[in-house]
């Protein structure tokens, strides 16, 4: 929602990501939304000043359904609770580094 004009926008993602249940959770931090991968096998980065939504695989580390649900930032990470994840999950912003 952009607040100076009151308007909405939708970004499409599906020509990046498919299936139900990708994502349960975000966070905010240095122009970054963060989405905690659920279904999906990647981390999904929304720049806000592109408006340009991407993901990084994880698939290296972690492949089974219902990984992390929720997310929250802090100091440079954004933190994903683990729902079926042995481990917390960590999104270091700056390095773009995904780490359990």
């Amino acid at each position: 929602f952009e607040v100076a004009t009151s308007t909405f926008e939708m970004l499409q993602v599906s020509n990046t990501v498919s299936g139900p249940s990708k994502f349960a959770g975000a966070a905010a931090w240095d122009g970054q939304v963060v989405f905690a991968p659920y279904n999906w096998d990647g981390v999904g980065i929304y720049d806000v000043s592109t408006n340009s939504f991407s993901t990084v695989s994880i698939k290296d580390q972690i492949t089974h359904d219902a990984k992390f649900f929720g997310a929250a930032a802090y100091d440079g990470l954004v933190v994903f609770a683990p729902e079926r994840a042995d481990y917390v999950g960590t999104w270091d912003v700056s390095l773009s580094k995904f780490s359990m």
